[in-house]
């Protein structure tokens, strides 16, 4: 048998005085009768000798707390007698009060008050304090109470073990201070104060490059953010409640950059942290106010603010030079068919026999997200409820593939989760269906083409974007922004009542919430002012009018259009099936800006924006109340006019380089060099309205100009 170390010595034993073991590892108080009977006994002897040693071998220690015995009936009764303690009485009390300390907790570094009763000594550290550890041991909290103070509620307080200071108020109020520390309110209510770290590259389980090329790339970096710092606040030139970034916000900052780039791309880690920070070093003042605003909504849930202003994009030329060259983007009406447009709407028969097939399939769809089949019930069920099946659970992002990290699943953008491991990282109240079919779509409102408007003058040209809701029927239109294009000035902005009984209002995406609904004003044309020949309506984005249907949203469109005026927005098929419009004239930023892969796969309106504009559209964040900020139809259809006059510019600036030029008259005039395509036949033609002009123009036949952007057979008006 092994020595024993006297560590279960001051635990009083399970068995009590139901125990036999001669000499057992626990602690056993003194028996009345039996002591005196086993004092010549060897193991009494051996305990009695034992007890002294140790009592000897402590005896130049410093006094430290001892164990509070608890009195039982038998032992005050025993106390309370008169009988002398025997010669094995105070031999076991010796070893009862001069034990050595356990090992855990440490002893104290200073005596306790001779008035304090002593605490039980319990090993367990997480015992001491069943609310937490105390404030004094959080960082960067100054200590409650000095340690030559005490006070009368010390006398419940825990044993002090890591520092001399403590009071009992200090021990009952959890730690609010730090990010690291959680408590049940940090879980709930964003933290508004960041973690103390250093300019070091964090900690990664699979670093990307040796730590010293970290640490150099962050600090340049880092550079970089304090100089657009600092030249905001000499500017003064600050939008945000905020104030300015203090010194620990940029470090974190780039700490988040370095260690963003660091994980997506560890093969190509130093050329892409190295084009970061070029990109830096040339932003300008706006886009470095929208990163910081992008940034805190991330850190801190808060409420991403759009810039009040943008830089506008300078083609060079004249708005009436601008028109003619917009014209060269309108896009083939035989190939809009193939796009997913509406060119013809639905004959009545193809509507009769959609609805017999939806009152066969009784209301079961597909749900557009999760893909649970369920059931809608139009005009509400007896019960009350709109659909079968409860809660959604989905996940709102897209599908994707890693890139460079050999990873051979796709990710959900939303969560990072991969395909085949997560079912969902949201919850929605509903399940929610998407009628894409086109004589399903008339069905609950028939397509009309664009009437002819002598009322809108010729050299208009306007941008729209549509926002979507999931209603009984589908989606439907819940709001509708026109813009004037080369100005951005507010034409018509108004909410939409759907036709059938909302599912979602998809706010993640539309920006729509109940309370914009619920406080929309009825739409009175009066409300609308003339400035300049260009009619707006007096709207507020807070405050936004509310027409009664979809139907009476595209009149109210058609209005400020004509059948040749330029429509110009970011896949408008979407926008005008929402609208049941079929309009002919169409500048389609999808089609102007195709994706490298080709179609189906298409460029995000937000991914242009920022790569050609600098702008950074459709922020991510959440608002005071916890909703999430949606897209603005203002502002995306301000983003795709913005990307159509960059694109003129460019378009000019590629056709000067091979010699054409303006007229007095503002006619485009082509090449005479015949090494750029002179020997091109010009012919002047009037286009009827189908074919999409907008009024006299110039068609240029094959052996026109190689690279001026023009198809053989596609109109170039000369003058509006």
């Amino acid at each position: 048998m092994f020595t024993t170390l006297g560590l279960f010595g001051r635990v009083p034993c399970p068995e009590q005085d139901r125990c036999y073991l001669p000499n057992c590892l626990f602690h056993h108080r003194p028996r009345a009768g039996n002591y005196g009977a086993s004092k010549t006994s060897q193991g009494s002897t051996s305990v009695a000798k034992s007890t002294t040693d140790v009592a000897d071998d402590h005896a130049d220690e410093p006094l430290v707390k001892r164990r509070k015995i608890e009195i039982t009936a038998d032992s005050s009764q025993h106390q309370s007698t008169s009988t002398p303690k025997t010669t094995d009485t105070m031999a076991a009390t010796a070893l009862l009060f001069s034990a050595p300390t356990p090992v855990s907790p440490p002893p104290l570094r200073a005596r306790p008050p001779p008035t304090a009763p002593p605490p039980p000594a319990i090993p367990n550290p997480l015992y001491l304090w069943p609310d937490g550890l105390p404030t004094k041991f959080a960082r960067n909290t100054p200590p409650q109470t000095p340690a030559n103070e005490t006070s009368s509620t010390a006398v419940n307080a825990p044993p002090k073990t890591l520092a001399p200071e403590s009071s009992n108020r200090a021990i009952n109020t959890p730690s609010k201070t730090l990010a690291t520390e959680t408590s049940n309110s940090a879980i709930n209510t964003p933290l508004k104060t960041l973690a103390k770290e250093t300019l070091n590259p964090r900690y990664l389980p699979s670093p990307p490059a040796k730590h010293d090329l970290r640490l150099a790339l962050l600090k340049k970096f880092h550079e970089q953010l304090v100089r657009l710092n600092s030249e905001n606040e000499k500017l003064g030139n600050w939008s945000f409640t905020e104030g300015m970034m203090t010194e620990q916000e940029l470090i974190t900052m780039a700490l988040d950059e370095e260690q963003k780039v660091a994980m997506e791309n560890r093969s190509i880690y130093s050329n892409v942290f190295r084009n970061r920070i070029v990109v830096f070093m040339k932003m300008q003042q706006s886009a470095w106010l929208t990163a910081v605003a992008t940034w805190k909504g991330h850190r801190y849930g808060e409420e991403v603010k759009r810039p009040k202003s943008r830089e506008i994009v300078d083609t060079g030329l004249s708005p009436a030079q601008e028109l003619v060259m917009l014209l060269r983007l309108i896009a083939n009406v035989n190939d809009l068919p193939k796009l997913g447009y509406v060119m013809v709407p639905p004959t009545a028969h193809d509507i009769d026999e959609t609805l017999r097939g939806l009152e066969a399939a009784r209301g079961w769809e597909e749900c557009d997200r999760c893909k649970t089949r369920f059931q809608v019930f139009p005009g509400r069920r007896e019960d009350g409820q709109l659909s079968s099946g409860g809660a959604c659970t989905h996940h709102w992002g897209k599908p994707y593939m890693p890139r460079d990290t050999g990873e051979t699943e796709k990710r959900f953008g939303c969560c990072q989760e991969p395909l085949s491991m997560s079912v969902g990282c949201a919850t929605a109240e509903r399940h929610v269906f998407k009628a894409g079919e086109v004589k399903r779509m008339a069905a609950v409102l028939q397509f009309e083409e664009t009437p002819p408007n002598a009322n809108v003058p010729v050299n208009r040209a306007v941008c729209l974007d549509c926002e979507m809701c999931y209603t009984v029927y589908g989606m439907e239109l819940v709001r509708v922004t026109v813009t004037a294009w080369q100005t951005g000035e507010e034409m018509l902005d108004v909410l939409v009542r759907p036709m059938g009984e909302i599912l979602d209002l998809n706010t993640r995406f539309s920006g729509i919430t109940t309370k914009q609904l619920a406080d929309a004003r009825p739409y009175h044309a009066s409300e609308t002012t003339t400035n300049g020949g260009k009619t707006k309506t007096k709207t507020s984005s807070s405050t936004l009018q509310i027409v009664e249907s979809p139907a009476a949203a595209r009149k109210l469109v058609c209005s400020f259009i004509s059948p040749q005026t330029p429509i110009i927005g970011h896949a408008l098929e979407n926008d005008m099936g929402a609208l049941r419009l079929i309009h002919r004239t169409l500048v389609d930023t999808c089609l102007l800006f195709p994706h490298h892969k080709g179609l189906p796969l298409r460029n995000s309106l937000k991914n242009l924006a920022r790569r050609h504009l600098d702008w950074e559209i459709q922020m991510t964040g959440k608002t005071a109340t916890g909703n999430h900020l949606g897209h603005d139809s203002k502002e995306d259809a301000n983003a795709a006019g913005e990307l159509v006059r960059w694109l003129v510019g460019s378009e000019w600036r590629k056709l000067k380089r091979r010699s054409w030029s303006w007229d007095d008259q503002g006619n485009l005039i082509p090449s005479k060099n015949p090494f750029e395509g002179g020997s091109a036949r010009v012919t002047t033609t009037r286009p009827s309205s189908s074919s999409g002009g907008g009024g006299g123009g110039v068609v240029i036949t094959p052996g026109g100009p190689k690279g001026g952007g023009n198809k053989p057979g596609q109109e170039l008006p000369a003058k509006i």
